[in-house]
């Protein structure tokens, strides 16, 4: 049996680990789905993504199943040479045209939102 420490995502503070641990990928789905049932809302596999709010005004965002994402150790090895906005435009990767890059470059300067989707299309990376 393996046990699985929760983390939780700060915006000042980045991804913080808890000393909360679950013992199976069921005990972390009903945790999920009480926090969802907190805030009038449900996740499940037909309601993938929650997004919503408690009462107390705390934003909750949760995403299931997602239980892959656990296999990697909250300390990530880091790439020698990370990736950049012109490296992902490049001949040899070619994950964007510089047309997408230079979008993308203006929603994050500006803080708008954006949604990336399609199957091997270069999302992780992106």
């Amino acid at each position: 049996m393996r046990i699985i420490p929760i983390a939780v995502y700060h915006r000042k503070f980045g991804w913080l680990k808890t000393d909360i641990m679950m013992q199976s990928d069921e005990e972390i789905y009903n945790f999920a789905a009480q926090i969802a049932r907190k805030s009038g809302r449900e996740i499940s596999i037909l309601s993938p993504i929650l997004d919503a709010a408690l009462v107390s005004g705390t934003g909750v965002r949760d995403a299931f199943p997602d239980f892959h994402e656990r296999q990697h150790d909250y300390n990530q090895e880091v790439r020698k040479e990370p990736w950049t906005i012109t490296s992902l435009t490049e001949q040899k990767t070619k994950t964007m045209s510089v047309e997408m890059a230079a979008f993308l470059w203006m929603a994050i300067q500006y803080e708008l939102n954006c949604s990336l989707q399609a199957d091997a299309s270069g999302k992780t990376s992106t």
